[in-house]
This record gives C-alpha cells, sequence and structure tokens, in this order.
C-alpha cells in the first residue's frame, strides 16, 4: 500500500502534501515510518494519536504547521485517530489548500467517507490492500504519472467502451 508512495517519490522526486490513508492505522504506521525513512531520513517527524481528533487538535496543528521551518528540513505530521470531527475537519481544510513548502501530512482514517468531501479533494487517498473500499487504481496511476504518460493513460481509456455509468465515473 504504502509502497507506491516511495516509488512514485523515486521516479518523479515529487511526494504530495497530504495523504489520506484507508486501513488499520496501528497496522500501517510502522510501514509509514520506513517508507518516509526512505524519502527523507532527516526530516522531522511529528505523530499525534488520539482517539477523537477535535478542533482543539486541529486549531494546535494549524498553529504548528505556519510556523516557519528555519532547519529547512522536511516535516512529516502523522495523525491517527479512530474519528475525527466534523469542525476539525473544517477547519482544516485551509491548511491543506496551501500548506508551506517541505510540509507533509498523513492522516490515518478507517473510510474515506468519513472524511468531508472538501478534504478529501485536497489529499491523496491510498486504501489498503484488501480493505472494503475499492482500489483506486487509475486516478493513483493517473496521479503519480508523469504529464506524458497521463497522456497516454487517457488515450487507453478513451479506447475502451464504456457505459454511461463508467464514463460518468472516469
Amino acid at each position: 500500500m504504502l509502497k507506491q508512495i516511495a516509488e512514485t517519490y523515486r521516479v518523479s522526486g515529487f511526494l504530495h502534501h497530504g495523504y489520506l490513508l484507508i486501513g488499520d492505522g496501528r497496522a500501517i504506521q510502522a510501514d509509514l515510518v520506513d517508507v518516509l525513512k526512505t524519502v527523507d531520513a532527516n526530516a522531522n517527524r511529528v505523530e499525534e494519536n488520539s482517539e477523537i481528533f477535535g478542533i482543539d487538535e486541529s486549531r494546535g496543528l494549524i498553529e504548528r504547521s505556519s510556523r516557519h521551518n528555519w532547519s529547512g528540513k522536511r516535516e512529516f505530521v502523522v495523525l491517527v485517530a479512530r474519528r475525527y470531527t466534523i469542525e476539525a475537519q473544517n477547519a482544516l481544510l485551509k491548511l491543506f489548500e496551501a500548506p508551506r513548502a517541505g510540509l507533509h501530512f498523513f492522516i490515518f482514517g478507517r473510510q474515506a467517507p468519513d472524511f468531508l468531501p472538501t478534504l478529501r479533494s485536497r489529499l491523496m487517498i491510498i486504501e489498503e490492500e484488501g480493505s472494503n473500499q475499492p482500489v483506486l487504481t487509475f486516478p493513483t496511476k493517473f496521479l503519480s504519472a508523469t504529464p506524458v504518460e497521463r497522456l497516454d493513460l487517457i488515450a487507453q481509456e478513451l479506447k475502451k467502451e464504456l457505459s454511461r455509468n463508467e464514463w460518468r465515473q472516469f
């Protein structure tokens, strides 16, 4: 599941500013640490674990994230909670819209629909293999591809015979 983050970074040098990792947070958290070390072993890493991530936690994260990083190191913020309140998610919208350079978020959740659509739109969603949710292979491939590869993917999709419902998903 998380290998695609490291592979995308290795191939393109690109690391998205925010990831929503769907699955068992505790099981994947150790794997994430290994992947982050592969991306940047010297980066600062902050982990926040809570039962419920509420508005107070959200405001604290926003305040800490707005501070300038004088060391110049990349920073990884890992959030693990069983539930994220609507108020907390709304407060995070602006932060994920335009985070400062070198700041990357990894949010663990049980299901993508537990998060506001506007928040999900600002994050790259990666789902645990074998989860109840369908794995989004085309969007993941598309977002991690180079511009030329993206055009090839679109061309392949356009050649397929799709039903009306399949076109809506595309």
